[in-house]
């Protein structure tokens, strides 16, 4: 009955297939009585050829839905279960033709009527099987708490959609981020700063912490439980704490991987501070705590001071890694090590002296790295075009070298080696041919032999291409073998022939 007056089947065809063709409006059916299943057949049948679609209530209401299908089921199966399970089966892409087909209810993929989304039972089979598909939902379900369970408690789940209402509402939003701590993104700015959510947040999702208040990325036990669950989160910590070498050294503690992730790029300033250009000799971890001896030189808890000077001057890549010796002496914990890095003789004298006031005779350990000659070791190179005109010249080159004529007693470096080593201590020549010759030539190492403590021992390598091949630790003492298979060359004592 259409307007009051009963309608033929033909009529019944045309307005339905005109309701089909409405866009903004929405038709109630009014049920009067039972509805037998002829009757349903009919209703459903727009084209009289035997099947329905779901795009023939295109244009009814919510109510009208549920007065078909509470009939519906009456003579068929549930239509709910059936057509998820044809959207699963179709990856949930909502495309034409979605149909039933007389009494067995077989369903097809296709546009699906908006009332559907409305629609509690639906939806929740739906959010259940593809949580992607809340974005279609009604507004009226995207705030309903058990729709929003439903969406959080699954992996690809998200509060994106969710209503207001539910992500403002804090005990909602702490049981999601508890799920998944990516959840936190979708927080409001409130809970984004609420310690304890962002604390369990970034405790299952160590990158939430890219969501945490500009707050929070400065708290050490926030960031920590980050770093602790994925070192990515590193990328997401506050500046001052990215640069807060105490706090690298406890993230490093707490997730060693960030040293392979991050480089030396949250160091930069501190490396320039400390006048370091080639930080890639030492892992990521080594370069903290040389940082942290080099702010505190000495609080050295009572280890033996181990004092490495490399160059900045390095033609062709030879000391670019640093041998490996900078982690192993490091690593050892051993030893306090302060690195130093030099670009002529006066900037190696500067750095002794300097080190020999905060520890006169007590350095056990002073290497010595750089290209070398059986007159000396070559700490800087020209950097510019300049530089090569100026320091190709004889009497300006000499000052990129620590020869023997540095080694007099009047001058800053004799005299502060001189008094910075113990009287048992070591001084190792990590270069080509300053031994070359043995005890019996004057070459660099027994130079130096020359103005250290009688106790002191020089080592070297023998001759020319010679890498450190390992290294081994006593108490206070380095033991080096050279690659050489004539091994090392010792030096003691006063210089033997001139």
């Amino acid at each position: 009955i259409i307007n009051g007056r009963v309608v033929s089947q033909e009529e019944w065809t045309y307005f339905l297939t005109a309701l089909r063709l409405t866009k903004n409006e929405t038709t109630d059916i009014v049920q009067d009585g039972e509805i037998s299943k002829e009757e349903l057949d009919r209703f459903l049948d727009a084209d009289n050829n035997g099947k329905w679609t779901v795009n023939d209530l295109q244009g009814f209401s919510s109510s009208s839905w549920q007065s078909i299908r509470n009939a519906y089921v009456k003579y068929y199966e549930d239509p709910l279960p059936i057509i998820v399970q044809d959207m699963e089966a179709h990856d949930f892409k909502i495309c034409r033709n979605y149909e039933v087909i007389g009494e067995s209810s077989r369903l097809y993929c296709g546009d699906i009527p908006e009332f559907f989304w409305d629609d509690k039972d639906f939806v929740l089979k739906v959010v259940l099987k593809n949580p992607l598909t809340l974005q279609r939902v009604s507004d009226r379900l995207q705030g309903d708490r058990d729709i929003g369970l439903a969406e959080i408690n699954q992996m690809l789940g998200s509060m994106e959609f969710l209503s207001k209402q539910l992500r403002e509402d804090r005990d909602f939003v702490l049981h999601a981020v508890s799920r998944n701590g990516a959840h936190l993104e979708f927080a409001p700015d409130r809970l984004r700063d609420d310690r304890e959510v962002v604390l369990v947040a970034v405790q299952k999702s160590g990158i939430a912490l890219e969501f945490a208040s500009e707050r929070l990325k400065n708290d050490w036990e926030v960031a920590l439980a980050a770093i602790r669950n994925d070192e990515e989160a590193m990328k997401f910590v506050s500046p001052s704490l990215s640069h807060n070498e105490k706090f690298v050294a406890k993230a490093l503690e707490t997730n060693p991987n960030i040293s392979g992730k991050f480089g030396f790029s949250f160091l930069e300033k501190r490396l320039n501070e400390e006048d370091i250009e080639f930080p890639q000799r030492m892992s990521y971890e080594t370069l903290v705590t040389i940082l942290h001896n080099r702010e505190n030189p000495m609080l050295n808890d009572g280890k033996p001071v181990v004092v490495l000077i490399f160059p900045k001057g390095d033609w062709n890549g030879a000391f670019r890694d640093g041998h490996g010796v900078i982690d192993e002496i490091v690593g050892s914990k051993k030893f306090h090590v302060l690195y130093y890095e030099a670009g002529s003789d006066d900037s190696v004298s500067v750095i002794l002296h300097r080190v020999q006031q905060i520890y006169p005779e007590q350095v056990s350990v002073l290497w010595l790295a750089g290209h070398g000659d059986r007159e000396g070791i070559k700490f800087g190179e020209p950097k510019t075009l300049w530089e090569s005109f100026v320091f190709g010249l004889p009497w300006m080159e000499e000052e990129l070298f620590l020869d023997n004529d540095d080694l007099s007693s009047d001058d800053i470096f004799g005299q502060s080696i001189s008094g910075m080593m113990q009287p048992k201590g070591q001084i190792i020549l990590d270069s080509c041919s300053t031994g070359e010759g043995g005890s019996a030539v004057y070459n660099f190492a027994n130079a130096i032999a020359e103005h250290v403590p009688p106790g002191v021992t020089v080592v070297s390598p023998p001759s020319r291409k010679m890498g450190v091949g390992s290294l081994s630790f006593d108490e206070d003492s380095i033991a080096v073998e050279f690659e050489d298979p004539r091994s090392t060359q010792r030096f003691h004592g006063k210089l033997l022939k001139k």
